[in-house]
């Protein structure tokens, strides 16, 4: 959710950068879980007590859809620089697809995130949203200007989600593209040894093997699960 400063301004406040490559994980609180549905507290549930949510990303620039980020400083020549926020979900619930596009290896596959598909990571989604616009709101005497994206007439679940939508992107995490799982689980395509079910010496040890993503940036959990697989191979399992 980016906020612009007028650059011109006749102030004499400072206004330093407000947030610069900083994040944040947080599980949301109560006054944000009202709206929840019992079906999605129900799926929420299933995760640990200490399991967060959301991830709020901050930076001094304008972040928008399709990798359009723009620096820090003045964004075309309206004069404003900008900060943002943006809201994350740690372990989206929607479940995409990916399948081949033709025998060719050379052709790219075709893939499907399905983003907000899930009850649950529609309505944790708008409360993400909605805590971020708190943040703002708590910042308001270092910030000039309003918020510029999507703009303070978009109030309404229906009118956020109209935005989230449009204006949503990844996070470049991806995972469970290859699940670990059971034998006989339509889901599951390694076992716990990261073997590939119904395949004589293959393995797939990254962030594909994943069930589901766990919270936090992924890196070290992936630096986990090779190391076991690691001694996995060495005891010839």
């Amino acid at each position: 959710m980016p906020l612009k400063q007028n650059l011109t301004t006749t102030s004499t406040k400072q206004v330093p950068s407000l947030i610069s490559d900083s994040s944040l994980f947080e599980k949301l609180p109560k006054q944000y879980r009202g709206s929840f549905s019992s079906a999605t507290e129900s799926v929420l549930n299933q995760f640990p007590a200490d399991w967060p949510e959301m991830e709020y990303i901050g930076g001094d620039a304008l972040h928008r859809v399709q990798y359009q980020f723009h620096d820090s400083g003045s964004f075309g020549d309206d004069g404003y620089e900008y900060a943002s926020i943006d809201s994350a979900l740690v372990a989206p619930l929607s479940r995409g697809n990916v399948t081949i596009n033709s025998t060719d290896t050379m052709d790219p596959p075709l893939i499907n995130p399905n983003w907000l598909t899930a009850e649950a990571d529609v309505e944790v989604a708008i409360a993400g949203f909605k805590r971020t616009r708190q943040f703002w709101a708590n910042m308001n005497n270092i910030t000039i200007g309003e918020e510029y994206l999507p703009g303070p007439n978009v109030t309404t679940d229906e009118e956020i989600l109209a935005f989230l939508r449009q204006d949503a992107l990844e996070l470049w995490h991806a995972s469970a593209t290859c699940a670990m799982g059971k034998k006989g689980d339509p889901m599951a395509v390694v076992d716990t040894h990261a073997r590939v079910f119904g395949v004589q010496g293959l393995r797939v040890v990254d962030a594909s093997a994943f069930p589901f993503l766990p919270p936090g940036h992924p890196q070290s959990t992936v630096y986990a699960l090779a190391e076991k697989i690691a001694d996995d191979i060495k005891r010839g399992q």
